[in-house]
């Protein structure tokens, strides 16, 4: 959607015309508000998740629960986790550049970091 209201009548027709479609202003702000899309999007997607996880393997509670837990404790939290968050992504950039080989010694790294993360804050979910 985003590609259709910055550029959806631009022809693309071959490498060189298209790059020069990329670069326009058009398509720079296209690339500009899809990255901040994209951003609100993982922003949102990690702090559903990130705790949620952890919680329903140790607790027995919803995907609900765990998901407004998990939201709330980032929000409780923002300075440490966007930390975290920035952490991870950095951490897993680098880790693919070796062909993803990286990606084998780094995931379980970060789960076990991420765990030990979880068992810091203590999450709890709310029980009314």
């Amino acid at each position: 959607m985003i590609f259709a209201l910055f550029l959806g009548l631009s022809k693309m027709t071959n490498v060189h015309s298209s790059l020069e479609t990329w670069l326009s202003p058009e398509g720079v702000m296209m690339v500009v508000v899809g990255s901040a899309v994209g951003a609100l999007i993982c922003l949102l997607l990690f702090m559903i998740t990130v705790f949620a996880l952890p919680l329903m393997l140790e607790r027995e509670v919803d995907f609900v629960t765990a998901m407004i837990t998990s939201f709330q404790q980032v929000q409780a939290n923002f300075l440490l986790m966007f930390g975290w968050a920035v952490f991870i992504s950095v951490l897993l950039f680098v880790s693919m550049i070796p062909i993803f080989l990286g990606i084998l010694i780094t995931l379980p790294l970060l789960g076990h970091a991420s765990w030990h993360l979880y068992s810091a804050i203590r999450v709890m979910p709310d029980t009314d």
